[in-house]
């Protein structure tokens, strides 16, 4: 039993395994709610395919067998117009907003995804008059294909296969959510070899091209050590986490967040010293972010420094000063004011102290609150550096690493 994500692979790969093992497969594909409705009803099958957090759930529950997971492949979410139709602007979160705020209607689906797009449109303000959400097992694209919504969302490996639609491309990375999908062997399969032979399969090298052409990453190229919590696999405590960070000013759960939900009240405690080092601190976004560039240096934070590096050119830091600090060496064409983090910065990473010159010059110029709040970022971006290091965060899009 599958869900609707791994649909297009599995029915170019599974004849390829059973021509090679002599097996016979049947795939009975089932939207994820009517999935944990069966097999919590007592309806029982060999194999399960579905979000990972949903698979764990299973297991606990003792409907899977544990340590039977496997994770093959994840999907993250996608964006499609009706085919000819003007595509919405992907270049950022917030040229999205506004082309959503303008379209006529929204469409997403229920599946992993349609909980966190959910939150995302109430956080926009997009009118719910506007908002369909499909049903249990029934793909967006054909509402989409049809006219009866101008924008729809949707696992990307959901909608490459839907004949009507033009995919415009996933969601912008600072708002985009990856699911993993993997497979449980049940408790009472009667076919439990053939099950870890279909799966070891899946996962094998030569499927990932397959894989990789119908939208998906294969899992063993998605890195994250901590897999991706859907919101509706969360416990309460949580899932409340997850909704106060969503709706905050960071407008989603990306990076550190989602292996520090693991630990609940840590990742709330974090994202509030978070949220004021980002965004209320008392140094200007541009030097901030030189700060936080410096610690992404120090550690080799890919994700880190893929994430802020944008952020520091949009804040107005120089193109050339960012290039310098990536190849660890100190920038040409400081400013005063950028000399003086970077010397602060820079020694209090490498000395783990800071000299008295470099003490000084920091409080002339940013005064005792700016100092201590020069601390306080390069502490929280080494603890964020720690968690994404220790995860092997992937980078959004499979896109290449750009630290040495």
């Amino acid at each position: 039993m599958s869900s609707l994500a791994t649909r297009e692979a599995w029915l170019e790969l599974v004849p390829q395994f059973e021509k090679s093992s002599g097996q016979r497969v049947k795939i009975d594909w089932v939207g994820s709610q009517d999935m944990m409705k069966r097999l919590r009803g007592g309806e029982t099958v060999d194999l399960v395919v579905m979000s990972a957090g949903a698979i764990d759930d299973l297991i606990k529950e003792g409907r899977l067998a544990a340590g039977s997971r496997v994770d093959l492949a994840s999907s993250v979410i996608g964006v499609a117009v009706r085919a000819g139709a003007r595509k919405p602007d992907l270049s950022s979160s917030e040229a999205l907003k506004r082309d959503l705020l303008a379209a006529k209607s929204v469409g997403y689906s229920s599946g992993p995804s349609g909980l966190y797009l959910a939150g995302l449109f109430r956080k926009w303000g997009i009118p719910e008059a506007k908002i369909t959400q499909t049903p249990p097992g029934s793909p967006v694209g054909d509402i989409i294909a049809s006219g009866k919504v101008e924008i729809g969302f949707q696992q990307v490996s959901e909608l490459l296969p839907v004949r009507g639609i033009d995919y415009a491309g996933p969601l912008p990375a600072d708002i985009q959510l990856r699911t993993v999908f993997s497979a449980g062997t049940h408790v009472g399969a009667t076919q439990a070899g053939a099950a870890k032979e279909l799966t070891a399969f899946m996962t094998a090298a030569a499927a990932e091209p397959v894989l990789k052409s119908k939208g998906l990453e294969p899992a063993r190229a998605s890195g994250a050590r901590f897999k991706p919590l859907a919101p509706a696999e969360m416990s309460a405590e949580q899932r409340k986490v997850y909704e106060s960070i969503a709706g905050g000013p960071r407008g989603g759960v990306r990076g550190p967040f989602n292996p520090l939900l693991r630990s609940p009240e840590l990742a709330d405690r974090a994202q509030k010293l978070g949220e004021y080092l980002r965004f209320n601190s008392s140094m200007p976004p541009r030097l901030n972010e030189l700060a936080i560039l410096i610690t992404a240096r120090y550690w080799t934070s890919q994700y880190e420094w893929h994430a802020h590096s944008a952020l520091a050119l949009k804040a107005g830091l120089s193109p050339s000063v960012v290039e310098d600090v990536s190849k660890g060496k100190k920038p040409s064409g400081l400013t005063e004011d950028e000399a003086a983090v970077y010397e602060f910065c820079t020694e209090l990473h490498r000395d783990k102290a800071v000299s008295d010159a470099s003490y000084a010059t920091a409080v002339k110029r940013f005064g005792e609150r700016g100092v201590v709040d020069l601390i306080g970022v390069s502490g929280y971006y080494t603890m964020v550096s720690m968690v994404l290091n220790v995860d092997r965060h992937p980078l959004p899009g499979g896109a290449t690493p750009p630290l040495k």
